[in-house]
């Protein structure tokens, strides 16, 4: 086929072909139309050659689109992550290939939408997260909230967030969890006692789920917990205290 009898409409058709032979794809990134070589820099099939010859475009908008291509390859987005551009740097800081160093790099960023892309990259670390969820930007925060890899203790803090879109994602994601991951994070240490805060504004964790109207969620981590203590209970039944009233979920102070 001519790529050159073409028009524009046909050609953007056939780079976004996934079917399209990779030997059309570096003829369409010869032409000079920014679109078409967005279109192609998008493409999940395009070459790391072709990627490599389309980092170096001039108008920003290509390169972001190289730089959040899943065949980027590291050394490019190392190059991306100090790029003079706002918009190319985020959309390298979301690329689940950027070496963690990097994204504790762009996690200092000026730019939130760029620190806002460490916190969508689906793997940012813990620790990250954590020191991301203290960001004076609400979009940052907000991400962070809504990170498949938020620990529990983080997402019952941001729900007491002054950001709506913030509180809307930690309920959400809070909501979401199924028995087995209460279960889990019972077993690292975190209960409804867990303290939440610094100093005189510290809160149970219970206690704050409770006033977010979250009594669904302080069930399921109270079904959890009786689960855990009837299982050591029943592994080590010689060895097994009564424990104190006290440190038992109090069913009774449960809001419905």
């Amino acid at each position: 086929m001519d790529l050159n009898s073409l028009s524009y409409t046909e050609k953007y058709a056939q780079a976004r072909d996934p079917d399209i032979d990779i030997s059309q794809l570096v003829e369409l990134a010869k032409d000079a139309d920014t679109d078409l070589l967005c279109y192609v820099a998008e493409h999940p099939n395009c070459p790391a050659t072709l990627l490599e010859n389309l980092a170096h475009d001039s108008e920003s908008v290509v390169r972001c689109c190289v730089a959040s291509n899943r065949n980027t390859p590291a050394h490019l987005l190392v190059t991306f992550a100090s790029d003079k551009d706002w918009d190319v740097r985020s959309a390298a800081a979301k690329n689940a290939n950027l070496p963690v160093r990097l994204m504790s790099q762009l996690a200092q960023d000026e730019y939130e939408d760029v620190r806002c892309g460490v916190a969508a990259n689906r793997n940012c670390t813990v620790e990250l997260l954590v020191a991301l969820a203290d960001d004076e930007d609400d979009g940052v925060r907000s991400q962070v909230a809504g990170h498949p890899h938020c620990p529990a203790t983080l997402l019952v803090t941001l729900v007491g967030d002054d950001g709506t879109d913030v509180q809307s994602n930690a309920l959400r994601a809070l909501r979401s969890k199924d028995s087995a991951f209460w279960e889990k994070v019972i077993l690292e240490g975190f209960s409804l006692s867990t303290l939440i805060g610094r100093g005189t504004a510290q809160k149970a964790s219970g206690e704050i789920l409770l006033e977010a109207k979250l009594s669904d969620v302080y069930q399921s981590i109270q079904s959890a917990e009786i689960a855990r203590r009837i299982t050591k209970t029943t592994s080590n039944p010689a060895g097994f205290a009564e424990p104190d009233q006290n440190s038992l979920p109090r069913t009774s102070s449960l809001r419905m």
